[in-house]
C-alpha cells in the first residue's frame, strides 16, 4: 500500500512539473528510492517504462496545446523541454504518426495515440452509439472559468456543482432532464479560457429562471456514451476517462468541432433542497455526447 500511495503521489507530481526538468534522477529524488529501485518500482506498478511514460504525457499535452492554442510549434517544443525542434518533430511523429504540423491541420482529433494521466482503473458499463441530435432549445446560464488547457475536462467536480447550484437557485425548483455545454471560450482569445452552461429544456419549464438566456442545443453528429448506474462514489474523472481514454480511444472515429453535452435524467423532479444535498440519489442516467465526424 506504501509503494501504491508513492506512486500516485509521483504520478500527479509530474503532472505537474511536466513543463519543468524532469530528470530520472529528480523523480527518484523525489520518490524517496534509488532511481534503479523506483524504476523498477514504477513498470511493476504501471506496466510502463519511467521515462517513455513522462515523454509520451508530454507530448500528448503538446498534441493539445497544437489543437488549443496558435503557438508556435518551436515555443511548445520548448514550453515541454525537448531541446530542439527537430527532436521534438522526430518524437511526436513516433506517437501520433503525423508531423506536429499535419496534427494541427488535420479535421477532426482522433485519440489515437494519446496518453492521458495513469489513474487507478474503475470499469464503468456503458451503453455506446453514434446518434444524430436535433436542435434543443434551452433556457441557461453560462459559467466560464479559467483552467490549464491540459486539465479543462478534468478535475471539474465542484466546478460543475458549484455552477449547478447557482443556476438551480434562481429557480428553486429542478427540472427532470439537466442539461450542461461544455466547451473551450472562443470569444476569449486568452489561453485557458473555458465555459459551462447550465440548462433546462424550455419545454420542462414553466416560469423563465431568473438570469437564464434562450439558446440552442447544437445539433449534429454524435458519440452518445450513456451511463447508467449508482454515481454514489464516482469520481467525475472517472466518467471523463472512461469516455475519451476508453470509448474513443477504441474507436476509428474523429472528435469534431463543438462542445461536450451532458444530459441528467433524473428518476423524479425533486425539490430544489434534496436534489442540492443529494444529487447522485436523483440521477437516473447521464448521456454524455462528444461531437464526431461520421
Amino acid at each position: 500500500m506504501l509503494q501504491e500511495s508513492v506512486i500516485r503521489e509521483i504520478i500527479l507530481w509530474i503532472e505537474q512539473n511536466l513543463e519543468s526538468r524532469l530528470s530520472l534522477d529528480t523523480v527518484a529524488e523525489k520518490s524517496g528510492y534509488t532511481k534503479w529501485h523506483f524504476q523498477r518500482l514504477f513498470k511493476n506498478q504501471t506496466g510502463l517504462a519511467l521515462g517513455s511514460y513522462i515523454r509520451s504525457r508530454r507530448l500528448s499535452c503538446s498534441a493539445v496545446a497544437l489543437r488549443f492554442t496558435n503557438d508556435s510549434i518551436m515555443d511548445i517544443s520548448l514550453r515541454y523541454r525537448f531541446d530542439s525542434q527537430q527532436t521534438f518533430c522526430r518524437a511526436f511523429k513516433k506517437q501520433f504518426n503525423a508531423t506536429p504540423s499535419e496534427y494541427r491541420k488535420r479535421v477532426g482529433w482522433k485519440i489515437e495515440g494519446f496518453c492521458l494521466p495513469i489513474r487507478e482503473n474503475k470499469e464503468l458499463n456503458v451503453e455506446v452509439s453514434l446518434v444524430k441530435l436535433s436542435a434543443i432549445t434551452l433556457l441557461g446560464k453560462q459559467h466560464r472559468y479559467t483552467k490549464g488547457i491540459n486539465e479543462w475536462n478534468f478535475k471539474t467536480d465542484e466546478v460543475r456543482r458549484h455552477y449547478w447550484i447557482n443556476f438551480l437557485a434562481d429557480m428553486q425548483y429542478v427540472t427532470q432532464n439537466l442539461y450542461a455545454i461544455h466547451g473551450i471560450d472562443s470569444n476569449d482569445a486568452k489561453e485557458g479560457q473555458f465555459f459551462y452552461t447550465t440548462a433546462l429544456d424550455e419545454n420542462d419549464v414553466n416560469v423563465t429562471p431568473l438570469n437564464s438566456k434562450k439558446m440552442q442545443l447544437p445539433a449534429g453528429d454524435y458519440l452518445q456514451i450513456k451511463f447508467k448506474f449508482d454515481l454514489h462514489g464516482i469520481d467525475y474523472n472517472d466518467i471523463i476517462y472512461t469516455a475519451y481514454g476508453k470509448v474513443l480511444a477504441s474507436m476509428d472515429i474523429a472528435r469534431g468541432e463543438g462542445s461536450d453535452i451532458e444530459n441528467y435524467v433524473l428518476k423524479s423532479k425533486p425539490s430544489y433542497d434534496d436534489f442540492i444535498k443529494n444529487p447522485q440519489e436523483y440521477i437516473k442516467e447521464l448521456n454524455y455526447y462528444i461531437p464526431v465526424i461520421v
